[in-house]
């Protein structure tokens, strides 16, 4: 950006500062009350996870445990094991590439005790739900091992890289222990910065009075999903069909906010975010037309 672009935006700021103090008001305490004393821990005990598999050095481990710990533990855990993973040279960044966006995804009990519970109030089962996030990311992936497998030669640069994170892999493990924690909260705090600045451009979409309502909800739900699977639920004017299955397409696109959250856990290994997102956007798409089919 420009540094023209810069001043604008803090023109903007200043100028409506409290749908700033609100949005970031509201951001902040999302991620005070309900990200940290959740996600923190399990960013402790996964790096701890990671580095006992990594002195293994079993590569069929640590594709199990990418999957199980982003499955289980959901953003930004997934991208942060496979960061580390790919990083240690324990799977090579094309692997990396093709589970991030399964592994990456929104957890079981976001879904379980926020989105069925809370927000469908249970109309729907959990294994419905599930079905129809999961199913795109599944049939993807495969489909993406595939193609892959069936090019026979593979990368001699993506050979070199791996070899060499293999050889630097010892040192860095046995740093591992010392830099879980320092890591843990660092990256913490990112997530809670995204999170206010996703919540403060959220406010702004929200009173934007010449964009029509349903479209502003929308376009605010895209950016973070927590406080966006309520308004597409419980005030869109949509059919009920069509909005249950909009918010199970939100659910698994993420929303902007696990986008950047990603694209900040991922820094080291260099996977690629485009293709995350080109990902994301496209299981997003079939779990929209599957939820239409299915509910």
């Amino acid at each position: 950006m420009s540094v023209f672009v810069y001043i604008m935006i803090l023109c903007l700021l200043i100028a409506d500062s409290g749908t700033v103090i609100s949005g970031a008001s509201y951001g902040l305490m999302l991620w005070y009350k309900n990200v940290v004393p959740i996600l923190l821990p399990f960013m402790l005990i996964s790096s701890l996870v990671v580095e006992r598999i990594a002195a293994g050095k079993s590569r069929r481990t640590a594709l199990f445990s990418t999957i199980f710990l982003g499955a289980l533990c959901g953003y930004p855990i997934g991208a942060r094991v496979t960061d580390e993973y790919v990083t240690l040279g324990m799977y090579e960044k094309r692997m990396g590439n093709i589970i991030l966006p399964l592994c990456n995804n929104s957890s079981p009990m976001f879904i379980s005790g926020y989105i069925v519970s809370c927000i469908l109030k249970n109309k729907i089962s959990f294994f419905t739900v599930i079905l129809i996030i999961y199913a795109p990311y599944i049939f993807v992936t495969l489909i993406s091992l595939l193609l892959s497998k069936s090019k026979k030669s593979k990368s001699n640069i993506e050979k070199q890289e791996a070899a060499s994170h293999g050889a630097k892999s010892n040192l860095t493990t046995a740093r591992k222990t010392n830099d879980a924690m320092l890591s843990s909260i660092i990256q913490i705090t990112y997530v809670g910065i995204y999170i206010m600045i996703c919540s403060i451009i959220m406010q702004f979409i929200l009173k934007i009075d010449f964009v029509p309502y349903d479209l502003r909800i929308c376009l605010s739900s895209a950016v973070e999903i927590t406080r966006g699977a309520d308004m597409v639920y419980n005030y869109a004017l949509m059919p009920e069909n069509i909005k249950t299955a909009l918010l199970l397409a939100l659910t698994s696109f993420g929303g902007v906010s696990s986008i950047l959250q990603t694209n900040k856990v991922i820094a080291n290994s260099r996977l690629s975010i485009i293709r995350y997102i080109f990902m994301k956007v496209l299981c997003a798409a079939m779990s929209f037309f599957l939820g239409v089919l299915i509910i």
